[in-house]
């Protein structure tokens, strides 16, 4: 499935395989979350399979595991972005105002790139 899903054609077939039964849909789920999620997550194919099943407004509970990963993603990026934004942001007034010496200058740097990097490990984690 996750061949199908991550193809730049198949892609089609598996969001029509969507709109059929409610079993069909959790099947195509399943398979998605125990094969290769993160392929599945950053693929740009594969992004428009996950954008039609969070569409599907109509699933009977219990609903597929992939919307509660997706809320803590969200919650734990929106975090991180708000550190980078915070730390860029005080790096920008201090450089204006002259207040950095190169010491503190290279110690915010490198605090951004720490932050940069949870990001970005973050998003390749397995889930």
């Amino acid at each position: 499935m996750v061949e199908l899903a991550t193809n730049v054609y198949s892609t089609h077939v598996v969001q029509k395989a969507l709109d059929c039964d409610e079993d069909v849909r959790k099947l195509i789920v399943q398979e998605l979350l125990v094969d290769d999620i993160a392929k599945t997550l950053t693929s740009k194919h594969c992004s428009h399979v996950w954008a039609k099943v969070m569409e599907i407004a109509n699933w009977t509970p219990p609903v597929p595991p992939i919307f509660a990963v997706f809320v803590t993603l969200i919650d734990t990026l929106r975090h991180l972005v708000i550190l980078i934004s915070i730390s860029l942001a005080s790096t920008i007034a201090c450089v204006a105002n002259g207040l950095l010496s190169p010491l503190m200058r290279q110690a915010l740097l490198l605090s951004r790139y720490v932050l940069c990097h949870s990001y970005l490990m973050l998003l390749t984690l397995p889930l």
